[in-house]
């Protein structure tokens, strides 16, 4: 998952969430849901963050944020209505330990899963892309390299459904 964050006009890109990074790249605190300020005094809220992608890797990162950072709002998006259901129900689509309490503790508080994906592109403060890399099976790097379509997709999607910087 990656971050992309504006700071001062200058985006600046995180590998995971990782409040004390961002603190030492922004000159700034990030505390769930709290301001912080940039070199240049311009407030910042992080309150909503959208994880493109509810499979092996976004639910459950976005769900342990949701538990961590009660005052962000996190939503994860797909487009695929069969996994956002089996998010929303009682049978969630994988299994990690302690991941069915968690999403029992957070859904319908700050932890949401829509297909709605645009709109809630367009609200978030913060975008991550959780999506398939398969293997390349043609051209330069078949069978090495990963297949970046899906991430090529998202990238579109956002660019499209944005507004300004996120």
């Amino acid at each position: 998952c990656v971050i992309r964050v504006m700071v001062c006009h200058v985006e600046i890109f995180f590998c995971g969430v990782d409040k004390s990074a961002l603190a030492v790249y922004t000159n700034a605190r990030l505390i769930g849901g709290e301001s912080f300020t940039h070199r240049n005094d311009t407030p910042l809220r992080i309150m909503k963050i959208c994880c493109i992608g509810a499979g092996y890797v976004g639910g459950p990162t976005m769900a342990m944020i949701a538990k961590k950072c009660h005052d962000i709002e996190v939503v994860v998006v797909d487009l695929n209505e069969d996994r956002i259901a089996a998010w929303n129900s009682d049978c969630l689509p994988i299994y990690e330990p302690g991941l069915q309490e968690i999403v029992e503790q957070r859904r319908g508080k700050n932890l949401s899963f829509s297909t709605d994906v645009k709109a809630h592109i367009k609200s978030a403060d913060i975008i991550f892309i959780s999506v398939g890399t398969p293997t390349k099976n043609y051209g330069i790097g078949a069978g090495q390299a990963p297949e970046l379509g899906y991430i090529e997709g998202c990238a579109r999607m956002i660019a499209e459904a944005c507004d300004g910087p996120k």
